[in-house]
């Protein structure tokens, strides 16, 4: 059981370090410095970095409940990390990671957690460096929060503002099932929807050796409404999508009935939508294809300012970016 000591700076915290948290991230990479000596920083050697760019990132991670069909709040801190880099062009390298502990917290369920980082942040051949463990007044904290950062290299940075008139919109699967797969676990609904939440970084650096990327989004709050009214501000286009081409599972669809959601709007932790060359987009939607076959060109890049969406009968509407807050802590 996490205790007040533990997050005090002496001898406890040493020892939920050295004895609970260290053992579970391996480092094995000679340019990475930083966990093994518990310093105050980590360091990465660039020498052979030369023309290249440093990608940095950071995020917090609260999600209830901790564990959920397809994830847990560890893998979450992970994938949501790698994919922030992955979709500006990184390669992801390293992260620092700051736990926030609620005093009480189960010791058992901390070390699953961290299972869990070691876990999914060594299939993406990420060193884990450092960070920081506090431990709060019980109640003064909902059991445990995550803080993030991370660092990637890319040759060139990929920006929200790249989308070209013209561009095809590829989404690489199914829209909205992280946050409904949530929905299930809070409400205790009887549903087979699993979260999304999985790394992009082998298949982004995949589509990125085919060329013509212009930008990319991993759509997490907001959705995908969010993600392109994003792009249409930051690049000053118009989108255009058709209703029917976006992929939506019918567990998706079956749980926005229930409770009035769109969901266009609802979060996803693996999911990426890509603007691109339509004469690269074929390849692209193969290579995305391979590991969800609902990946789909869902529209296009046009003249304008508004994203909308036509449905097969012809009627349009504007999408809008979500306003006000319809579920609480998904990410």
């Amino acid at each position: 059981m996490i205790t007040l000591s533990h997050g005090a700076g002496g001898k406890a915290t040493q020892d939920l370090i050295k004895k609970t948290i260290m053992p579970r991230f391996r480092i094995r990479n000679v340019n990475f410095l930083g966990l093994d000596g518990l310093d105050d920083g980590s360091a990465v050697n660039v020498k052979k970095v030369g023309g290249k760019f440093f990608v940095f990132t950071s995020d917090s991670y609260t999600v209830k409940p901790l564990f959920f069909k397809g994830g847990d709040i560890g893998k979450l801190s992970v994938v949501g990390v790698v994919n922030d880099l992955s979709v500006m062009g990184a390669k992801p390298l390293a992260m620092h990671l700051n736990l926030i502990i609620e005093e009480g917290f189960d010791t058992g369920l901390l070390e699953r957690i961290l299972d869990s980082i070691g876990k999914n942040a060594e299939k993406d051949g990420v060193a884990i460096l450092g960070g920081d463990t506090k431990v709060m007044e019980r109640g003064k904290v909902d059991q445990l929060v995550i803080s993030a950062f991370g660092v990637g290299v890319a040759d060139k940075v990929i920006t929200d503002a790249g989308v070209k008139v013209g561009d095809d919109i590829i989404v690489s699967g199914g829209v909205g099932e992280h946050e409904a797969a949530i929905i299930v676990e809070r409400e205790g609904l009887n549903s087979t929807v699993k979260s999304d939440c999985a790394s992009l970084s082998r298949v982004v650096q995949k589509i990125l050796r085919v060329g013509g990327v212009h930008a990319m989004k991993d759509l997490t709050r907001g959705g995908l409404s969010m993600a392109l009214n994003e792009w249409s501000e930051k690049s000053g286009v118009g989108l255009e999508m058709g209703e029917e081409k976006i992929p939506v599972s019918r567990q998706v669809r079956s749980i926005c009935r229930v409770y009035g959601f769109d969901p266009f709007n609802l979060a996803c932790e693996g999911r990426v939508v890509v603007a691109c060359d339509p004469g690269k987009s074929e390849k692209i939607l193969n290579i995305l294809k391979r590991g969800n076959a609902g990946a789909a060109v869902i529209g296009k890049a046009v003249k304008g300012g508004e994203v909308v969406i036509r449905n097969r009968f012809g009627g349009r509407k504007i999408l809008r970016p979500l306003e006000g807050v319809m579920l609480p802590r998904i990410c």
